[in-house]
């Protein structure tokens, strides 16, 4: 495993001497935009601010598709141009007066999506009449526009567009779902139509007597299925106010309630904005995972139900003697819970054994014993953070479902720090070093950061954001996941920690003329066997000379096994003595090598 500032350093030191080394060329630089309205336009521009960028660039890397200010001050449009440069093509015909490319009400990440295929774009816009939003389809590299929606019934009806996502592109690029108050004001309905234009479906029928909706008051309030066949959506359809899931095929029919009638004043929540995700569909397209106060009014629970319908099965069990939940409906974590890539297992953050104590569990996806993956955490004050803060993912899988990484403040109360254990549970190991002197946080602690850290594509990396040298002073670092791992006295001794602490060792605290010693063990967490150097272990620093190694390890660790080696500091002379030990290995670190610090003092 390898996180640290040295590792970091050391990735950089190597991209420096690639620089070096190579032959010198010419940076090629270009502007992509088309030339802007005066000194007021720009890309993003107009009174709209997009969350993210203002611009996407499509699937197969030959397109940029962006939003801008290029013609009239203040009236966004939609452009596409070459990624390699080239003239930029304008993909909005002519806008009425006042109209612009950009959601109706706010609050939407992007007023255009790309199709999966790189063909075609889809936007929102007032392009026919002023303040009345409409879904549009567009050849990426220009052509005529066509309108996706049938002409609104009234003049307030608009594609909605004060949510983030009012629209989707299926992941087969054939259709776009939408939502719509096309034929009474403010009564949010659900569509399907070809993305190239064509036949609209409606996919709900009549809401609860004219007055529920799909409810359009939350982020997410319908999914599209991964292979492209259903869409599973939020809507109070039966009883005004009573908001429930249900699915349909993406071209109308086979329509089902997936969840049973819920308790007086229950319902699946996600009315509520704070829960961004109030259901997930399985990446195998086979299940519907949903939150809700199914059983009792107020008390949230994880259910699992067939996307095409079925009995519903509670994956949790009773929560903290009935008063516990899984949170996020109304304490601030917008995604109380995920699905594994490989649609097995699910990971939720509830109060499920203690009141208020918010803890991490897996579950397989069909039902079965829930697991707690996270030990007691700092005293029991701990907690997943995110349960009070706005962290979207203070959790995740990894790529090959086996592996979950957290953030918690686990061993001390406040310092939130990363952790990864088996989905099935088992040890959690600490994936950072000390965080600065115990003052430091993975940022996402006290910050509204969605994404604290990110586990790269091929599940080997962990990267993050923290204080991690100096408190205050946040920087990026990143941990590798398997292989070489080090534990002393029962904690992970992190690759590169430079803060030795008595309670893993690697501090000998003091020691008189016979000395102390302190035994380590070599953990290989990967997949293929470890070997060690010869000599495996390295002493060097200032006291280098104080700390030698008493028994030596195995040259050879199988997957799964370990293998230890004893240290014994005898001080050659007063004060604090410190000292760095390395471990020579084979394994996929970068210098082949496993680095921590250790001290101890003259005393008795």
């Amino acid at each position: 495993m390898k996180t640290s500032v040295r590792t970091s350093r050391g990735w950089a030191i190597g991209l420096v001497a690639m620089a070096l080394a190579a032959p010198a060329a010419a940076v090629v630089n270009y502007k992509l935009n088309a030339p802007m309205a005066s000194d007021r336009g720009d890309v993003g521009g107009g009174e709209v601010r997009h969350a993210d960028h203002p611009f996407q660039i499509s699937p197969d890397g030959r397109w940029v598709v962006y939003v801008a200010t290029a013609d009239e001050g203040d009236v966004s449009e939609l452009f596409s141009v070459p990624i390699d440069g080239g003239p930029a093509i304008k993909l909005n015909p002519p806008l009425v007066a006042g109209g612009d490319v950009r959601a109706a009400a706010g609050g939407m990440d992007l007023p255009f999506q790309i199709s999966p295929d790189s063909r075609r774009v889809v936007y929102l816009a007032d392009q026919q009449a002023d303040q009345v939003f409409e879904l549009f389809s567009v050849p990426i590299d220009g052509g005529p526009a066509t309108r996706l929606n049938p002409p609104p019934r009234h003049p307030q009806g608009d594609v909605r567009g004060g949510q983030a996502h009012p629209f989707r592109i299926s992941p087969d690029g054939r259709r776009v779902v939408y939502v719509a108050d096309f034929d009474v004001d403010e009564v949010f309905e659900l569509f399907s139509v070809p993305i190239d234009g064509g036949r609209v479906t409606q996919l709900n029928p009549l809401l609860a007597g004219g007055r529920g909706d799909v409810r359009g008051d939350v982020p997410h309030p319908f999914l599209i299925s991964p292979d492209s066949t259903r869409v599973v959506y939020l809507a109070d359809q039966e009883a005004d106010e009573v908001v429930e899931l249900y699915s349909v095929a993406i071209d109308g029919g086979g329509r089902v309630k997936l969840n049973p009638t819920p308790v007086a004043e229950g319902d699946v929540r996600g009315a509520d904005p704070k829960a961004v995700e109030a259901f997930l569909i399985s990446p195998d397209s086979t299940r519907v995972v949903y939150l809700a106060d199914q059983e009792t009014d107020e008390v949230f629970e994880l259910f699992s139900v067939p996307i095409d319908g079925g009995p519903a099965i509670k994956l949790n069990p009773t929560l903290a003697g009935g008063r516990g939940d899984v949170r996020g409906p109304e304490q601030g974590m917008p995604n109380p819970f995920v699905v594994s890539p490989d649609s097995r297992w699910v990971a939720y953050v509830a109060d499920q054994e203690t009141d208020s104590v918010f803890e991490l569990f897996s579950v397989p996806i069909d039902g079965g014993p829930a697991i707690k993956l996270n030990p007691v955490l700092a005293e029991g004050r701990g907690e997943i953070r995110g349960a009070d803060n706005m962290v979207a993912h203070p959790f995740r899988f990894t790529p090959d479902s086996r592996r979950v990484l957290y953030v918690a403040d686990q061993e001390i109360v406040g310092v939130m720090e990363l952790f990864m254990v088996p989905v099935g549970g088992g040890r959690a190991m600490r994936l950072n070093p000390t965080l600065a002197q115990d003052q430091g946080a993975l940022v996402g602690a006290d910050y509204e950061l969605d994404n604290p850290f990110l586990i790269s594509p091929d599940g080997r990396y962990a990267v993050y954001v923290a204080d991690q040298d100096t408190d205050e002073v946040i920087e990026l670092y990143a941990s590798r996941l398997g292989g070489i791992n080090v534990r002393g006295q029962g904690l992970d001794v992190v690759d590169g920690d430079v803060a030795p602490r008595p309670g893993d060792g690697t501090d000998f605290g003091a020691a008189g003329e016979e000395g102390t010693s302190r035994t380590f063990t070599i953990e290989n967490l990967g997949p293929e066997p470890l070997t060690l150097g010869r000599p495996a272990i390295g002493i060097d620093g200032e006291a280098s000379g104080d700390f030698r190694l008493e028994v030596e390890p195995a040259a050879r660790v199988a997957p799964g096994d370990a293998t230890t080696f004893t240290l014994r500091f005898v001080p050659g002379g007063a004060g604090l003595r410190r000292a760095t030990v390395s471990i020579a290995h084979d394994g996929a670190d970068p210098d082949g090598s496993y680095r921590f610090a250790v001290q101890g003092r003259a005393g008795s």
